[in-house]
């Protein structure tokens, strides 16, 4: 089967099909082990910094912090992160934090 055909059949991209038998020919079907697809997040956020933005997340409200919000928000973490440890982050990162 040539490599187009091979790549209808497994509806992929022909170049796939191609890197996919170089990979074989030089290491074996051990090449063509499935792998990590991207390294792991790495956290601009150091620990001795989380542990005090969590101290001071689970002691007060944003407003004893002078930050112009009610709850803890995202938005009120992020600006939290910037005034206290200097690190501008996105709300979706700040999300990744609370989730961790």
């Amino acid at each position: 089967m040539t490599h187009t055909e091979a790549a209808q059949v497994l509806s992929i991209a022909r170049p796939t099909v191609t890197r996919w038998v170089l990979e074989y020919q030089r290491g074996g079907a051990k090449a063509l082990k499935a792998k990590r697809r991207s390294r792991l997040p790495a956290s601009r956020l150091a620990p001795h910094a989380a542990a005090l933005v969590v101290r001071l997340i689970l002691g007060r409200c944003p407003d004893q912090l002078r930050l112009p919000f009610a709850l803890w928000t995202r938005e009120a973490v992020q600006r939290l992160l910037e005034a206290r440890c200097g690190l501008q982050v996105s709300v979706w990162t700040v999300g990744r934090y609370f989730k961790r």
